[in-house]
């Protein structure tokens, strides 16, 4: 028998400054800064651990795997996560110039979860990011991150810290979580709405976060997030704006079913509701209104061949936004609101060698869709991926993708263009246990 969910989360962190910019590969110089003024962990109960555990074994990226990586039959749990690897960007700029791009960074975590007493726990993870730019190390503790993607180069922070209670049918957490929620593409897990700390990024999301469980396999989430003035702690996108009162609790409900049904194995629907977020005409003077999307989603997997477990995968998002910036406030040319649909896809081989797998992912994303971590507005991307997954925590990726602007810019020379490149490994080590 299976259950729903529904998840609640709130955390009132102290705020502090922002550190200095960070040199990212991922936001080239003349792209507007998404506004720093302006992902769930679905929790593992053992009724739906196998299901979900099989779900995930096509999910290969370590990251991004759905389930909370939280055991609820250990009193303790110490574990290590690491992630490095090669960067490369080559982008034609707005204005007609080039700029270029290489770097080798890495991203690691040390979480401890920690059990209480029946049915309630605690974990805390400290996270840090470096690259071959800036490695010097420096601890801050934030209620937002010092850029619109991540924490800095160098930094160091907390970037989950939650009291967890569970019961046969509710889950309860508070604090500083992960949320995440990924179409299970195999190889390429993204989101049009939540995933916290994607790639190399290192973000999170403060607040309330429950869960209720249903007999039928569906879960039901539901998420309070406190936001800062100086903007989100997960990724959102400009001319959403968080400097307002009334925009500084925002809310996120979803349900979601991942028991097979057929060759389907994931089926859900999201709404993000950002009350007094969405700045329509570009800035505070002009008009304020509230921001809402409805994203869903769907995953399917056949079997290829079963003498060598090789298997097929597909995925697919579709995301909406009734109210959003209009054309002129995005900065492109035409009259009345940009558009707020976006879609994507994925297909994915996984297998065709024990361990070996490879992907493909395309979007396309309207510049009023202001919501996902890894899909920018007014933009078309188009990606390939190779995993090699040669132990149960350990990965490696080769990704090359294309980004290229849907509308140009009324002031731009041409479209921005952007080709990256990674080589990346991910490996998790479980230190101590009991």
């Amino acid at each position: 028998m299976r259950f729903v969910q529904i998840g609640l989360i709130s955390t009132f962190l102290a705020p502090a400054a922002n550190g200095a910019e960070y040199p990212q590969i991922e936001q080239p110089a003349d792209e507007p800064v998404q506004q720093k003024s302006p992902q769930h962990d679905r929790v593992a109960t053992p009724d739906i651990v196998e299901s979900a555990e099989k779900v995930d074994d096509d999910t290969v990226d370590v990251d991004n795997s759905i389930v909370v990586d939280i055991d609820k039959e250990k009193r303790w749990l110490l574990q290590a996560y690491v992630r490095g690897g090669y960067f490369s960007r080559d982008t034609d700029l707005r204005d007609g110039s080039d700029f270029s791009n290489d770097d080798v960074r890495f991203k690691g975590r040390l979480e401890a979860d920690i059990g209480l007493r029946a049915s309630n726990r605690l974990k805390i993870r400290l996270a840090a990011a470096c690259s071959t730019d800036d490695c010097d190390p420096d601890f801050s503790l934030k209620s937002t991150t010092s850029t619109a993607n991540s924490i800095v180069n160098g930094e160091i922070t907390i970037d989950e810290a939650f009291y967890h209670r569970f019961t046969h049918r509710y889950d309860i957490a508070i604090g500083r979580l992960q949320t995440k929620f990924v179409a299970r593409g195999g190889v390429i897990a993204k989101s049009m709405d939540r995933n916290d700390s994607h790639n190399m990024n290192i973000n999170w999301t403060d607040g309330l976060h429950a869960t209720w469980k249903s007999r039928f396999g569906w879960t039901t989430n539901l998420i309070l997030q406190r936001n800062d003035s100086e903007g989100s702690s997960n990724i959102r996108h400009a001319p959403l704006d968080f400097q307002g009162s009334d925009s500084r609790i925002t809310y996120f409900a979803a349900v979601e079913n991942v028991q097979p049904w057929g060759p389907i194995v994931q089926r859900g629907v999201d709404v993000s509701y950002l009350p007094a977020s969405l700045l329509k005409d570009g800035d505070r003077q002009g008009r304020i209104k509230d921001y809402w999307g409805v994203v869903g989603r769907f995953a399917a997997r056949w079997t290829v061949s079963e003498k060598r477990d090789m298997g097929f995968r597909v995925s697919g998002e579709i995301g909406y936004a009734p109210e959003t910036p209009t054309k002129q406030a995005f900065g492109i040319s035409g009259l009345g609101d940009s558009s707020g649909l976006g879609w994507a896809v994925t297909a994915a081989l996984m297998d065709f060698r024990p361990g070996h797998s490879i992907g493909l992912n395309y979007g396309r994303m309207g510049a009023g869709w202001l919501l996902s971590p890894q899909y920018r507005p007014n933009e078309e991307l188009s990606e390939i991926r190779y995993v090699w997954r040669f132990g149960k925590n350990k990965t490696l990726e080769i990704r090359a993708r294309r980004r290229k602007e849907l509308d140009q810019h009324v002031t731009a020379q041409n479209k921005r263009d952007d080709f990256d490149l990674f080589v990346r490994m991910t490996s998790r080590f479980t230190l101590s246990e009991r």
